[in-house]
């Protein structure tokens, strides 16, 4: 995927704009400083806020049910990778079960004023399985209904809390920077900003930080041969943006 680069040059900054798809950002441009170590901000950050909260990475991406309480992996519903609703989820949940077995067994539905999911049972006789706790949905690994197979018309609530988006933090990272944003821990040095989406899901999150927040360069030549910037979430993994752009604009002062 082609990224763009546009520099935008002054005395005393140069503002590059770089936009790429999932991954990282390498622009093979150098740049001389003429001996100085250069600074450098975040300008601005746009994303959609689309990342994948289900997974075949995360293991969350599988619910067995079955009418057999010897079999209970009975039937099998793989959950591709994406990003999803407990809407979203639940459709695809109901056409994997009239293709599994020629009828819709149960729904799983949020409940907002407890703020949690609940699996309604509309056929009796049937089990569902979690094989792991889902953090997405709430529900501890197990079995639903505990110890019985379902009755038409029973409610099994979650024990925990729905939470679907599972990046709470979006942290910006890039290579020239060694000393790492105040409070983004010690394990990655070079978070250069970050912040919590504030829009729902599936929208454009465009973010332009208030007061520039200028880090000291890890550059010690003088010179930046390449910038390589990369989005990651609160526990450091890179984000997965499903092949969506994004656009970054970095500050680099000198």
């Amino acid at each position: 995927m082609p990224f763009k680069a546009i520099f935008l040059s002054t005395a005393t900054a140069t503002v590059k704009d770089l936009t790429r798809g999932f991954g990282q950002w390498n622009i093979n441009e150098s740049l001389s400083f003429r001996g100085l170590k250069p600074e450098i901000a975040l300008h601005s950050v746009t994303y959609q806020n689309f990342f994948v909260n289900i997974s075949a990475a995360l293991g969350n991406n599988h619910i067995y049910f079955s009418d057999d309480p010897i079999d209970d992996t009975k039937y099998d519903i793989t959950v591709p990778d994406g990003s999803y609703d407990l809407t979203t989820l639940n459709d695809y949940l109901v056409v994997q079960q009239n293709t599994l077995v020629s009828a819709h067994i149960f729904d799983i539905l949020p409940d907002y004023t407890l703020n949690k999911a609940v699996i309604n049972f509309l056929v009796a006789g049937w089990y569902l399985n979690f094989p792991v706790t889902s953090t997405l949905l709430g529900f501890i690994n197990g079995y639903y209904p505990a110890g019985q197979s379902s009755t038409v018309g029973e409610l099994d609530y979650a024990a925990n809390f729905a939470h679907f988006n599972n990046v709470e933090l979006v942290q910006v990272e890039c290579n020239l920077c060694n000393d790492a944003l105040a409070g983004s821990g010690l394990l990655h040095t070079n978070i250069i900003y970050r912040s919590a989406p504030t829009v729902p899901i599936a929208y454009q999150m465009h973010d332009t930080p208030i007061n520039l927040i200028y880090l000291p360069s890890d550059v010690l030549t003088g010179c930046i041969n390449e910038i390589t910037v990369t989005l990651s979430d609160q526990n450091g993994n890179p984000i997965n943006l499903l092949g969506e752009d994004f656009n970054l604009s970095i500050i680099i002062k000198y």
